[in-house]
């Protein structure tokens, strides 16, 4: 519309045109920033916007973390534009459902096998990546370090495999434990899979009858450990029987002669001996002080007599009196070395008798378990605190030693063996006290466990079975 003085603007076409023509500075610069940015960010987490006002984030690669999130509106010819406060988003790491499969329950020598493992991600969610690694925990050998790779088996479901293939060769004979481990990613934790089970079956099967044996000290027990061919023969001369190379101390194992039984099995009695050492009392020796010295004199005078007898009587008077001088020269000599002190020497004073005590704890303690000796020594009459060194022993095996502190010293040892055991404290005194002995303090060395008995064929499979022993 013209008028002949002037051209009329419409009013919103002028305020724009005034918006346009402000100078542009910080202060606007950051204003249109924050008008702006919500809508940005929106738009960058997803394409699809619907009429609702939602936005769907499935698919999205988001960092760990806590975010703000905006939501910015454009506006129309309508509606003036807009944006929503902040929202605080926190998005974590979450764990994957893992299986761990194998293709056979049982292996045959020769034979291979196949462990899997299928991790299933979170729905609508990305797929799980990473490493597995696979480890027999019997023999603590790593099978394999495998990586995941995803599966088209399902549209909204991600699900990855790793998968490694051993051979019965990398198992142990008898049931071998399988574990896998999961090492993450950026979107889903570590963890460990639920292990499985494999049983490796050789060209024969040990087993024991009965499987458990109850000894007690200086007792022997036995068992009958039978041997069953698997497609294959045995003869008595080609198995080799044989206990654990380490054994727990104070048991011994044998075994008698192998015999061949109809169905062609093959057995051996076990024979487990525990040789519990018993305490010995040690034996002390009394000193006896001999008088050889006295017989020695009254010989001396019995043959003086004689000769007196013998000679004519006019020379007895000359030679009695060398004798009666003689004699007493060798009673006199005899008399002041008797082995005890003379007049001139001095006494030494008397020592203090003391008094040991032995503690033991504890006093059922399991095979390889630490016990703890403990000792005191006191004067018998009076106060004082003695000096020096405590001797521990069993029967005549001397365990230990330990220096008084405070008139205690205490020793620990793990070693044991299995059974009764008497042990006592010996103080060796020192200048001011004399030595004492405790009285003997009984424990009984116990053991629960088993026991792998192993045979082996000429041609080197070997098969195990458990014996399970315990000692009262």
């Amino acid at each position: 519309m013209f008028r002949k003085d002037r051209v009329v603007i419409p009013g919103n076409t002028a305020r724009f045109a005034k918006r346009l023509a402000q100078p542009f500075t910080k202060q606007n610069l950051l204003c249109a920033v924050r008008a702006i940015a919500p809508a940005l960010f929106a738009l960058t987490l997803s394409s699809v916007a619907h009429a609702q006002g939602t936005m769907d984030f499935s698919g999205a690669q988001t960092l760990m973390g806590t975010f703000k999130l905006f939501a910015g509106y454009a506006g129309d010819a309508t509606f003036a534009p807009s944006h929503s406060s902040g929202l605080s988003v926190t998005i974590t790491k979450t764990s994957v459902g893992a299986v761990l499969t194998a293709t056979r329950k049982s292996v045959q020598p020769g034979q291979k096998v196949t462990f899997s493992i299928s991790a299933t991600g979170v729905t609508n969610g990305v797929v799980p990546t990473g490493t597995v690694i696979f480890t027999n925990a019997t023999t603590g050998v790593v099978l394999g370090s495998e990586v995941l790779s995803a599966t088209s088996s399902s549209t909204t479901t991600p699900i990855s495999i790793a998968y490694v293939t051993v051979s019965a060769s990398q198992l142990q004979l008898g049931v071998n434990t399988i574990t896998a481990s999961y090492s993450g990613d950026s979107n889903y934790i570590a963890s460990s899979v639920a292990s499985l089970t494999i049983d490796l079956s050789g060209s024969f099967i040990t087993t024991i009858n009965p499987a458990s044996l109850t000894l007690t000290p200086n007792g022997t027990g036995s068992v009958a450990v039978t041997v069953t061919p698997n497609g294959t023969v045995l003869t008595q001369n080609s198995l080799t029987f044989a206990c654990p190379a380490t054994m727990p101390a104070g048991i011994t194992c044998s075994f008698s002669p192998a015999i061949v039984g109809s169905s062609g099995a093959i057995t051996s009695k076990l024979t487990l001996q525990l040789a519990a050492p018993l305490y010995v009392k040690p034996t002390s020796t009394a000193s006896v002080r001999t008088r050889r010295g006295w017989l020695g004199a009254g010989f001396t005078g019995g043959l003086a007599g004689l000769v007196l007898l013998i000679l004519p009587r006019r020379r007895r008077h000359h030679l009695l009196a060398l004798s009666v001088i003689f004699c007493s020269s060798l009673l006199i000599t005899v008399g002041c070395s008797g082995g005890g002190t003379g007049s001139r020497e001095k006494n030494p004073p008397a020592l203090i008798a003391t008094t040991t005590t032995l503690s033991v704890s504890p006093t059922a303690p399991i095979l390889g378990s630490p016990v703890v000796f403990t000792t005191k020594v006191a004067p018998s009459s009076g106060t004082g605190l003695p000096s020096g060194t405590i001797t521990f022993s069993e029967g005549t095996t001397v365990l230990g030693t330990a220096s008084l502190s405070s008139g205690s010293a205490s020793l620990t040892i793990s070693s044991l063996l299995v059974g009764s055991q008497a042990v006592t404290a010996a103080y060796g005194g020192d200048s001011t006290y004399s030595g004492s002995s405790s009285a003997v303090s009984t424990l009984d060395v116990a053991f629960n466990g088993t026991i792998a008995v192993t045979a082996s064929d000429n041609a080197g499979d070997q098969s195990s079975a458990n014996l399970s022993v315990t000692i009262e």
